[in-house]
């Protein structure tokens, strides 16, 4: 137990500092009940079911072969480096002539002037 009291002139006489302490002493001393926690409920709870976007792999772009007339193809995903100059394009040929105007080798038939 904290005592912590002087005499004076036969009687107890306390200084403030002295019950300060007297009274911290008493409150150290002191066990108070605990108060106990709450009731806590715990139940199981099924794994959470998470969503996973389908993961679809990257697209290469398509590649063609250019037409035979097209400008030279530059650098990109399908060509790492630009391809030779092609030859100049060529012109298609001229058209054909028309054939030349032959007589039938069988003469007309004449008809009378009424069919015509």
């Amino acid at each position: 137990m904290c005592s912590n009291r002087s005499r004076c002139g036969g009687q107890d006489c306390w200084n403030k500092m002295e019950e300060l302490k007297y009274l911290i002493c008493s409150i150290d001393c002191c066990k108070c009940p605990k108060v106990p926690p709450p009731p806590s409920c715990c139940i199981m709870l099924p794994p959470r079911i998470q969503e996973v976007p389908c993961i679809l792999p990257p697209r290469r772009p398509v590649c063609c072969p250019p037409p035979p007339c097209a400008p030279p193809i530059v650098a990109g995903p399908c060509c790492p480096c630009p391809l030779p100059a092609p030859p100049p394009p060529k012109c298609p040929p001229p058209p054909r002539p028309p054939p030349p105007c032959c007589p039938p080798r069988y003469p007309l038939p004449c008809y009378p002037s009424s069919y015509c």
